[in-house]
């Protein structure tokens, strides 16, 4: 019984000493792991000291080649004269509409002339809108590019500790950081101009966008309220009127040709013939307004 007891007893002492290795490793394992959310800083590859110089020296042919590419993008202010141009156009879309809404009477062939003129609008807005955006891209990524050039040569000259280098290293890393800045103002001086024209372009934009939506509310919503330039009601005065010396001309001469065709025309023909009769008579005889 004593043995067995000593063995319990032994056994419970180990399970003990494993359960607080094993703490002691989670805990070292904690310590060495950094906390959620929180990102090791990247390690920046410092180059040979006998490259400096030369790399320097890439970065002024880069500030000339950056200066073409921007010197080609859009121009501030012909874009906004483009711009300026649809103004009036969406004022004259404005007045019609308050002019329709007021009059509560309008037809649909006045609605698809002013769905047409905002569609044109729409149309010189993307034709306006798409190239200026990609030249915006652009310039965010260059921004990139130069700031991150930027951050690396600082850690280069912090890593090849300049306050005790030659100073022609000293120098070198001036150049590189004036080239640099002169990159950054450049590219910043010209998004800037452009982001203003964006805003700007951004509220014609919401104008012509509310157009378009009220004129389909209002084709929507008065559906049954808007009249066709039809021909007016069968049998009243305004309807004999239509039938002059050259409209039976016309008739008699189309009957003609469609009897010289022979039987095999009204055959054929003969159902599409009859179902127009039927329409132009349900139409002639009241307005739509009132069907």
């Amino acid at each position: 019984m004593k043995f067995f007891a000593n063995k319990i007893m032994w056994i419970t002492m180990l399970m003990f000493v494993v359960f607080l290795s094993g703490a002691a490793m989670a805990t070292d394992q904690t310590q060495d792991d950094p906390p959620a959310g929180v990102k090791s800083e990247s390690v920046v590859k410092v180059p040979d000291i006998s490259t400096i110089i030369p790399l320097s020296a890439k970065l002024a042919g880069r500030l000339a080649i950056l200066k073409i590419h921007v010197s080609g993008l859009p121009d501030t202010t012909l874009v906004e004269k483009q711009y300026a141009q649809i103004l009036p156009k969406l004022e004259a879309i404005s007045d019609q509409l308050k002019q329709m809404k007021e009059s509560k009477e309008f037809q649909f062939n006045q609605i698809a002339e002013i769905r047409s003129t905002i569609k044109h609008v729409e149309s010189s807005i993307i034709d306006i809108y798409t190239p200026f955006t990609q030249s915006i891209r652009r310039l965010g990524v260059w921004r990139i590019k130069w700031l991150e050039e930027k951050k690396n040569w600082h850690q280069w000259q912090l890593s090849l500790n300049t306050k005790t280098a030659p100073v022609q290293l000293n120098s070198c890393f001036e150049k590189a950081n004036s080239t640099i800045d002169t990159a950054l103002k450049l590219i910043n001086v010209k998004l800037g101009e452009m982001m203003i024209v964006q805003e700007k372009a951004g509220v014609i934009e919401a104008k012509q966008m509310a157009y378009d939506s009220a004129i389909d509310e209002m084709a929507m919503g008065n559906l049954w309220g808007a009249r066709l330039n039809a021909s007016p009601p069968m049998f009243s005065s305004q309807y004999f009127s239509q039938f002059t010396v050259g409209l039976w001309f016309s008739v008699k001469t189309g009957l003609e040709n469609g009897l010289l065709q022979g039987h095999g025309f009204f055959s054929s023909q003969g159902h599409s013939v009859f179902i127009q009769i039927i329409v132009s008579f349900l139409f002639g005889i009241a307005p739509l307004d009132e069907l």
